[in-house]
C-alpha cells in the first residue's frame, strides 16, 4: 500500500488540510515518483511501519498497554524517508528528516519506534 500517495489523495478531496509548504513538498514527492532519477520502494517504509505497530505500545493513560497505531500521515513520513532510492547508486535519498509537530502529538513513541527498528 503506498501511504504517500493516499496521504496526498486525501488532500486533494480536502479531507486533509495541510499548508502551502508541505503540499509542495509533497506533490513534488508524488511527481518524483515518476522521475527515473528515483527509485520508490515501499517495502523499506513498510518494514518499520509494522514493526510499530506490532511491537511499540503506548506508555501513558488513556492507551497505556495499547498497540501504537500509525496515523496516514506518519505511514507517508515513513515511506518518503526510507522509500525513496537513487538509481544510480541505489543509496537512500534521504539521510535526515525534519519532522515539526506540536507538543503531545507521540512524537517520543514514533521516533522512538524509528530508533528501535
Amino acid at each position: 500500500m503506498n501511504y504517500l500517495l493516499d496521504y496526498y489523495n486525501e488532500i486533494q478531496k480536502g479531507n486533509i488540510v495541510v499548508g502551502k509548504e508541505l503540499f509542495t513538498v509533497i506533490e513534488s514527492l508524488i511527481n518524483d515518483m515518476e522521475n527515473p532519477t528515483y527509485i520508490f520502494d515501499e517495502k523499506p517504509g513498510n518494514i518499520r511501519i509494522e514493526f510499530i505497530e506490532k511491537f511499540c505500545k503506548h506508555t501513558k493513560s488513556p492507551f497505556n498497554g495499547q498497540p501504537f497505531l500509525l496515523e496516514l500521515w506518519e505511514n507517508a513520513v515513513l515511506q518518503a524517508a526510507y522509500g525513496f532510492k537513487m538509481a544510480d547508486m541505489k543509496l537512500r535519498r534521504f539521510n535526515e528528516v525534519l519532522l515539526l509537530i506540536a507538543r503531545k502529538n507521540g512524537k517520543t513513541t514514533f521516533i522512538a519506534g524509528i530508533d528501535l527498528t
